[in-house]
């Protein structure tokens, strides 16, 4: 299955037919055409029939392209994942996931082989029930944290990360549950646009999560697109730096028989090793011709 990119991952509402002419303008790594909550009810029907009319021109651009269907409980999911078959995305997004969402939805797609899934984890339910979740299907490769329907959910505002434990720790469990299952964490939206406080706030929380092990976050707005792919693209000088680590560590094997060694006035052992092999497999994704020296 295909890795990608997923620094920046940018919603575009399926029923707006002229933001479709600008999307390959926008230094996006993913496109999630979006046919749930940015598409009134009375709408859904014609989003699906733009969304089809339009898709295909943006094939083959270089952008994963993801459809974020309606929820399994909703009465739009047949049609949704009907219309995903004709037209082949990358990726189906399943908002709001729980319980046996993914069941449900693997069976109807089931001939899509190349498909893959990233789960919006948006409820109280489909938080408890992630561990669950995740183990249904092997073309799950990625999970999102969706901080406002999650915030509605149990009824609190949706405020920066650092502002709330709550948030602090369900972004925590997602991520260790996805580096349990070796997929993507992604982050959720920053709401926020426009002024020199809602760009630091995107930064801010976006360098959080990636410190936090998230490889990329979702975008309601081109103007957030860069900031994102900034802050989550493979950094040269700790790459540097791993390689350096590596190459110290081999040294100590070689030289002196041990696994240890001192480097810049700290002890390291095996489990660099382990660390710069994720780095580089992540940096990979990025320049996949360019091995490790």
């Amino acid at each position: 299955m295909k890795l990608f990119k997923r620094r920046s991952l940018l919603f575009v509402p399926a029923i707006k037919e002229n933001y479709y002419d600008n999307i390959n303008s926008i230094n996006c790594d993913a496109v999630i055409f979006d046919l749930e909550d940015s598409v009134p009810i009375s709408c859904k029907e014609k989003a699906r029939k733009i969304l089809h009319e339009k898709f295909n021109i943006h094939r083959d651009k270089g952008k994963e392209l993801i459809i974020r269907v309606n929820d399994c409980r909703s009465k739009f999911i047949h049609d949704d994942l009907s219309l995903a078959i004709k037209l082949k995305p990358d990726t189906i997004l399943v908002a709001k996931a729980e319980d046996k969402d993914i069941e449900f939805v693997d069976n109807f797609l089931k001939d899509m082989e190349d498909l893959s899934y990233l789960l919006l984890i948006e409820t109280v339910k489909g938080y408890l029930d992630c561990k669950e979740i995740l183990g249904f299907s092997k073309k799950i490769t990625g999970i999102i944290f969706g901080a406002e329907d999650f915030s509605a959910d149990i009824g609190i505002e949706r405020t920066e990360y650092y502002h709330n434990p709550v948030f602090f720790q369900a972004v925590i469990q997602l991520m260790l549950l996805s580096k349990y299952y070796n997929i993507d964490f992604i982050d959720s939206v920053y709401p926020y646009l426009f002024t020199d406080e809602a760009l630091k706030g995107l930064i801010d929380e976006a360098s959080l999560s990636k410190k936090m092990g998230a490889v990329g976050k979702l975008a309601v707005h081109p103007s957030q697109v860069e900031l994102i792919n900034q802050v989550y693209s493979p950094n040269s000088a700790e790459i540097e730096k791993t390689k350096l680590i590596i190459s110290e560590l081999e040294k100590a094997e070689k030289e002196n028989e041990l696994s240890i060694f001192k480097f810049q006035n700290r002890m390291m052992d095996m489990p660099e090793r382990k660390r710069a092999k994720k780095i580089f497999e992540h940096a990979k994704r990025f320049n996949p011709a360019k091995e490790r020296p």
